[in-house]
């Protein structure tokens, strides 16, 4: 298995996911453009370099997916008997990086002073797609699909 058009597979099943879910993903837009109409005086000061730092939790996602691409396993069903390979330090290194974006996402949002209701809607962003390409990822790793 290729793994470049594997890891555009994900990609886009995340993405599905996120469509499928339709209620959360309208809620999340509705809120950034409240926020960003509730900010639009304040969003000048806080333009730059601060909102750079906001968008890199955004690469967590992708590198979630990569490591479903890299490490997917079609042998490693069935779980219940124990049987076929695991790809066990991958795993944990994917859930070390969606629960590190969780912790940098309190963090971006407390200095985000001027503008936090604003950073506070992209990051539940990021985390709403991480959340799926997690799960599609989850799924790749293990060989259990849903």
């Amino acid at each position: 298995m290729e793994r470049w058009p594997y890891f555009m597979k994900l990609t886009r099943w995340a993405l599905d996911g996120t469509v499928w879910a339709w209620p959360v993903s309208v809620a999340l837009l509705i809120g950034l453009v409240v926020a960003l109409v509730l900010a639009r005086r304040r969003l000048r000061t806080f333009l730059g370099r601060r909102a750079l730092v906001q968008l890199a939790p955004a690469v967590v996602p992708f590198a979630v997916l990569a490591l479903g691409a890299w490490f997917a396993c079609e042998n490693c069903s069935p779980s219940s008997l124990g049987q076929g390979r695991r790809h066990v330090w991958a795993m944990r290194a994917a859930d070390t990086l969606l629960i590190g974006q969780v912790l940098a996402a309190l963090v971006l949002v407390r200095v985000a002073a001027p503008c936090r209701w604003v950073a506070a809607v992209v990051q539940a962003g990021f985390l709403w797609f991480s959340f799926w390409a997690g799960f599609m990822a989850g799924m790749s790793m293990s060989g259990d699909w849903i």
